[in-house]
């Protein structure tokens, strides 16, 4: 199973985890640009990493 996981630089933190047989990239960032609003508009450098579990 693959998951997306959206990671504050800044923070050092995990703000959600999504699964990629539901959520594209292109989804993952919408949902980053509406609730995680608040981080960007601090200057926070947010990436989405690549898990795998088996």
């Amino acid at each position: 199973m693959d998951i997306s996981e959206v990671f504050c630089h800044n923070c050092k933190e995990v703000l959600g985890k999504y699964n990629t047989e539901f959520y594209t990239d292109t989804q993952i960032g919408d949902v980053i640009k509406i609730i995680h609003a608040s981080h960007i508009r601090e200057g926070h450098d947010l990436v989405i990493r690549e898990i795998t579990k088996k």
